[in-house]
């Protein structure tokens, strides 16, 4: 499908091109995602996408597949999901022979996954922009999520003596030392 067509389909869909792209692998709409080219226009499907896509009725129809994206757009909100999405991410965006993620990757993967969600993200990114760190492990990738769940915006429930990665820990006193200068 060309990428005219495939921008048609996604308007019919009410859909932006670059967002489908994002959300989903290629196997599972490969007619929208032909021109998908690399992991970062790719965020993540989640794990029970397959089932949507393969066990359900197919979706012969804009219709159908419109009805498809509000499901699965809806399985953001639901934390568990969210939460397997999220630890997909970090498989699905490294390299196959990595065990880390590199922190361009890293922070592009963390924008779109908790970059309008997360009140610190702007912070949080800028230290990274700034920071010594260069990848990013699973560890840390996972703390990131439970920290940006947990940790109030103004750090006022932060846990000195918590288990979180050093990174996290070098955050929260980066961003202290902002806030009182």
């Amino acid at each position: 499908m060309s990428h005219i067509a495939s921008r048609w389909r996604c308007d019919c869909l009410g859909l932006v091109l670059h967002t489908v792209k994002g959300l989903f692998p290629r196997e599972f709409l490969p007619e929208i995602l032909h021109h998908a080219d690399s992991k970062l226009e790719c965020i993540i499907c989640m794990t029970q996408a397959k089932n949507v896509f393969y066990k359900c009725p197919r979706c012969d129809c804009t219709e159908k597949l419109q009805n498809k994206f509000d499901f699965l757009r809806s399985q953001l909100n639901d934390i568990s999901s969210f939460k397997n999405i999220y630890r997909y991410a970090f498989d699905f965006a490294r390299d196959k022979d990595q065990r880390s993620l590199d922190i361009d990757t890293a922070k592009s993967m963390l924008a779109l996954l908790l970059g309008r969600t997360w009140p610190l993200f702007s912070v949080f990114y800028q230290y990274l922009e700034q920071s010594k760190y260069r990848v990013m492990n699973k560890d840390q990738w996972y703390n990131v999520l439970e920290f940006s769940r947990t940790v109030h915006a103004d750090l006022s429930n932060y846990d000195e003596d918590g288990a979180w990665p050093v990174l996290l820990d070098e955050f929260v006193e980066w961003q202290k030392i902002r806030q009182t200068s």
